[in-house]
């Protein structure tokens, strides 16, 4: 069977690195060469790099600035019209929410492996961010960047002085909070179970600046995928159950409610396709394994938790049944 072609976002999304290596006085040419990018490589804003590659390209030149705020710096000054026609898109929705939505369901735009998913409930909405990537260590830098993006476009709804009831990210603190204070405000919190930026419905109701719906409509229309790039429904399952598996045991009727589709159609879909929800369940917990198994130090009560069961046990009981061998052992390798 051939392989899946690697993940890759633009050059331009990387472009603030030159950028910021002269701010900073950073050799980019050497941080390029440490991630197997050559000098001019970044200079098409068309050209394709791996995601993986831009992963690394950003930690590795944390890692060299001696800065654990380079994502945040590359998120300030960023508006909806960096991300072109998706943020055209966003910005003509008739409100936050709708924007949001836009935003979720069309992220892999910005990157195919970013997985997000907009909850709301009781007043309070959480807007829920990852990336996952099989084999790629945890990526701090592009998560805290990406959130930084974010709350930059919520800005362009909400003005520039609002800030998030809670940000709060997976990593631990930094050694100087300072940025992320100035640009995501003063409620951040670290080593959280998942990575996330919190605001009220309150918020999600505010008409958009640009509102206008038959602008929307069209600029919809336009961005609608073709037959041949519409994914399929276990694809949307695996996106949706990257997000839920965190919060516990999902159930198909969860990730249909997502899907905003009846639960047997969702089971028919799946048919459809020669698979169950079992299956692509099991199928998400051995994908998302991997990329939990290169996060270096990570205890086994993390790694059951992340992939939604209750205790280590039931987790070690899953991993001895589906690999024949002790998961404390894996767990200690990786």
């Amino acid at each position: 069977m051939p392989r899946s072609p690697l993940p890759t976002v633009r050059a331009a999304s990387l472009r603030d690195v030159t950028r910021l290596a002269r701010e900073l006085k950073v050799d980019a040419v050497a941080v390029m060469q440490e991630v197997g990018l050559s000098p001019g490589q970044l200079d098409n804003p068309e050209a394709r790099v791996s995601v993986a590659t831009g992963l690394q390209l950003l930690e590795a030149f944390a890692k060299h600035s001696g800065r654990q705020d380079v994502g945040l710096l590359m998120a300030q000054g960023r508006r909806l019209s960096s991300l072109g026609a998706l943020g055209l898109s966003a910005a003509l929705q008739v409100d936050l929410r709708s924007a949001l939505q836009v935003l979720v369901a069309r992220r892999h735009e910005f990157n195919p492996s970013l997985m997000a998913m907009l909850e709301e409930q009781g007043g309070i909405a959480v807007l829920r961010l990852d990336y996952v990537l099989p084999g790629a260590p945890y990526a701090r830098q592009a998560t805290e960047r990406t959130v930084g993006v974010v709350v930059q476009l919520i800005r362009q709804f909400l003005g520039r002085d609002w800030t998030p009831r809670r940000v709060c990210f997976k990593h631990p603190p930094p050694a100087d909070l300072r940025t992320h204070r100035k640009v995501l405000g003063w409620a951040v919190e670290f080593e959280h179970d998942f990575n996330a930026i919190v605001l009220t419905s309150q918020d999600l109701d505010t008409p958009a600046p640009l509102q206008d719906p038959a602008l929307a409509t069209l600029a919809k229309r336009g961005l609608q995928p073709s037959a041949s790039e519409r994914k399929s429904v276990a694809q949307a399952c695996r996106e949706h159950l990257a997000v839920l598996l965190p919060q516990g045991q999902p159930s198909a009727a969860q990730v249909a409610e997502c899907l905003d589709l009846p639960l047997r159609t969702l089971q028919r879909r799946l048919d459809d396709e020669g698979l169950t929800f079992s299956e692509v369940l099991q199928a998400m917990r051995k994908y998302l394994l991997q990329s939990l198994l290169a996060e270096p130090g990570v205890p086994l009560s993390e790694v059951a938790l992340r992939l939604g069961f209750s205790a280590p046990s039931a987790f070690s009981r899953w991993h001895r049944a589906t690999f024949g061998a002790s998961a404390r052992s894996i767990v200690r390798k990786g």
